[in-house]
């Protein structure tokens, strides 16, 4: 590591299950300050009395990423708990499928969750980030906006959107001293994959799948990369996928 994270404060969405809860118990043990965020009222109290009893600096924010008057009131909270802000990870996202086939009245939904929300928790935090002149911004993307798979067109369209949009934001902040990293993790053993839990781990023993953890360890490579040095963006891949 090239810098040390500890005494960081960070906020990570979707942070009660998968990729978002690896990446918030990491950046707890290396000493940050971690408030996490997720509107899974039941999975957000349990992951917070479990990292709690294990020492790690951690609050919860019940917030749907996608309304902005809950990310204002997040935002709040922030403040209140930290004073500023140093890191943001958007990881918050709900599943989809193609268009045709995902009803219309879920497409708002899916669209906050994955589109909006790293919008605004990004808007929020870059007003904190540029009173302090420094900061990081991890979006989660997804390699199949490289992979373009069949049947997930809606899906591809947010993390499209997500692409862009990170790339853009690091022009715009750059010299507010704002890093923004984009990761994009192929096939993960998270909740948003039908499969059972044999299933994955049999596919993580074949190099089909990763662990949660292994992306949380790609953010905080991001992280910790040294201030004249930015990872603009990541592409994380189980063996298996290496060919797609």
């Amino acid at each position: 590591m090239n810098q040390d994270l500890s005494g960081k404060s960070v906020l990570v969405t979707g942070g009660a299950s998968g990729i978002g809860l690896a990446t918030a118990e990491l950046l707890a043990s290396l000493g940050c300050r971690v408030l996490i965020a997720d509107k899974n009222i039941q999975k957000l109290d349990a992951v917070i009395e479990d990292l709690k009893q294990k020492g790690l600096a951690v609050h919860g924010s019940y917030t749907d990423v996608g309304h902005p008057e809950e990310v204002a009131t997040l935002f709040e909270m922030v403040d209140k708990l930290f004073g500023g802000l140093d890191i943001l990870v958007n990881d918050a996202a709900l599943p989809a499928n193609g268009v045709l086939n995902t009803p219309l009245e879920d497409w708002q939904a899916i669209f906050g969750a994955n589109m909006i929300g790293y919008l605004l928790c990004s808007r929020e935090a870059v007003a904190r980030m540029k009173v302090q002149q420094s900061g990081d911004i991890v979006n989660i993307g997804s390699v199949c906006v490289h992979t373009l798979n069949k049947g997930a067109s809606m899906y591809i369209t947010t993390k499209a959107a997500v692409t862009g949009f990170s790339h853009t934001l690091r022009k715009e902040v750059y010299e507010d001293g704002i890093r923004v990293s984009l990761i994009h993790p192929g096939s993960v053993a998270t909740g948003m994959v039908s499969e059972t839990e044999e299933q994955k781990r049999d596919r993580i023993a074949h190099g089909l799948m990763m662990e949660p953890s292994e992306i949380a360890e790609g953010v905080v490579f991001c992280l910790t990369r040294s201030p004249h040095s930015i990872v603009t963006e990541l592409d994380m891949r189980p063996r298996g996928q290496s060919g797609l």
